[in-house]
């Protein structure tokens, strides 16, 4: 608040996933060990989470999540079970803040640094990816992910 006060513009963080809930259904389909967290399908190129190195699984010819991404289990020591965990957290966080995401990836619990950034003003992304927004303009961001309307 002070500093909306004072005139200034508030900056939200960005990770730059997108990801999805882990369920029951997911874990089984992707043999993931757990049912809680967020499930990395695509990490935006030039993002705070390329920079950490997360994985992202990406999606198969039927757009569906693909085995091999990393799952988001905890944000420094936050259990994260779902993706409102994660959004809520971030959202308490400024740019050039750091994080810590403990991951579950290839069967290992492992620990990933990552320095947040300022959302930019214009996210370049690649639909050959399976990333959006596309043409159609039905794809629209919220906290770190990114979302499509059918």
């Amino acid at each position: 608040m002070p500093e909306l006060l004072k005139g200034s513009t508030i900056k939200n963080p960005w990770l730059g996933i997108q990801g999805l809930p882990a369920t029951k259904d997911l874990a089984v389909k992707l043999k993931l060990p757990v049912e809680k967290g967020v499930y990395v399908i695509s990490v935006y190129p030039g993002s705070p989470a390329e920079k950490a190195g997360l994985v992202g699984g990406g999606k198969d010819d039927s757009n569906e999540p693909k085995e091999g991404g990393d799952l988001v289990t905890a944000i420094d020591s936050t259990k994260v079970t779902a993706v409102q965990d994660l959004i809520t957290y971030l959202n308490g966080k400024s740019p050039g803040e750091k994080v810590a995401l403990t991951v579950l990836r290839a069967g290992q619990t492992i620990t990933v640094p990552v320095e947040l950034e300022a959302w930019p003003d214009k996210l370049v992304v690649s639909n050959e990816s399976g990333q959006f927004p596309d043409e159609d303009g039905s794809g629209f961001d919220f906290g770190p992910f990114h979302f499509r309307v059918k």
